[in-house]
């Protein structure tokens, strides 16, 4: 099974697709989130239930946690087999990478929308694109073989910079992904106007040039490789709307109030932290009961926003 644990929802951006703003223009309200000893004996709980083979940390942005690396290391100590990741927005990689590659991560996904810095001021809220640069270099420093970016397939934003983010990627030697816009909170209107199917957007780099066949896939992702600029480049898709993988799903997201979810495309969530008192194993049934409810495609997404799920 694979665990997505976020363990915030602060985050220092204000990304329109995760983080919609409520009436008086203000960011969902953070707090009601767990201690790391806490978050760590329901991960115990969870791999208890059905045994964790990845775990990826997500938020919010993790890296604004204090107490991140004590969650990373906590995490690698329970299962020192698993494979670790974590999705940044890379503002404070500079500051923590070499620490998270000591406490034992093993991979980072680094969020990168556009390499334009007004488009990407104009999707995160920050002007903060040369920083996010230097978190990928210091990360790359640090010593992490695997790095990929990821980036929302917007029409205003990385649909109309898919070569150049494909370019950069060549350049860096790091595979990109492209993931396609969820209507998860979001309004109608915007979602119809911004969403690109995987299908047109690697149509439209393929019309670019440079394409030389398609790679295993890898997880949900739908993976392809090009030749850009000299160099070879891995691509990759998730067609989580125009192509879901329900039928295949091993998810289960579990955020920083201890709610979990074991689909998008529904609003329940189940508190485990009211259960913590009962010890590991009474955690650990009722995980598999969320996960014994797991099933195939609805009609309907979750309505809650992406920042308090953790994607």
């Amino acid at each position: 099974m694979y665990l997505r644990l976020s363990v915030t929802d602060a985050c220092d951006f204000r990304c329109w697709y995760c983080r919609p703003k409520t009436e008086g223009g203000s960011a969902p309200a953070t707090g009601g989130h767990l201690e790391s000893d806490d978050l760590l004996a329901l991960v115990d709980a969870i791999n208890t239930a059905t045994p964790l083979a990845k775990v990826r940390i997500t938020g919010g942005e993790p890296l604004l946690r204090p107490d991140i690396l004590a969650i990373v290391s906590g995490i690698r100590k329970l299962r020192p087999d698993v494979t670790l990741s974590i999705t940044t927005n890379g503002h404070h990689l500079g500051k923590h990478a070499a620490s998270l590659h000591k406490a034992g991560l093993d991979r980072i996904n680094i969020s990168f929308d556009s390499l334009d810095p007004a488009i990407f001021r104009r999707i995160t809220g920050v002007d903060g694109l040369e920083r996010v640069r230097s978190g990928v270099k210091a990360a790359q420093r640090a010593g992490f073989e695997s790095m990929k970016l990821n980036a929302v397939l917007l029409r205003s934003g990385a649909g109309a910079e898919l070569g150049k983010l494909v370019g950069f990627a060549a350049r860096e030697g790091l595979e990109i992904r492209f993931i396609e816009l969820m209507p998860s909170g979001l309004e109608a209107k915007r979602y119809r106007e911004e969403f690109m199917p995987s299908s047109e957007a690697l149509r439209a780099l393929r019309a670019e040039g440079g394409y030389r066949g398609q790679l295993p896939s890898s997880g949900t992702a739908l993976r392809y490789l090009f030749e850009w600029e000299g160099r070879e480049v891995a691509v990759g898709f998730i067609p989580t709307v125009s192509e879901p993988f329900c039928d295949t799903c091993d998810r289960l997201r579990l955020d920083a109030r201890g709610l979990l979810r074991g689909c998008l495309r529904r609003d329940e969530a189940t508190d485990l932290g009211v259960h913590l008192p009962r010890g590991r194993d009474a955690v650990a049934a009722v995980v598999r009961e969320v996960i014994d409810e797991k099933r195939g495609p609805e009609n309907g997404w979750n309505t809650t926003p992406m920042i308090q799920i953790g994607g």
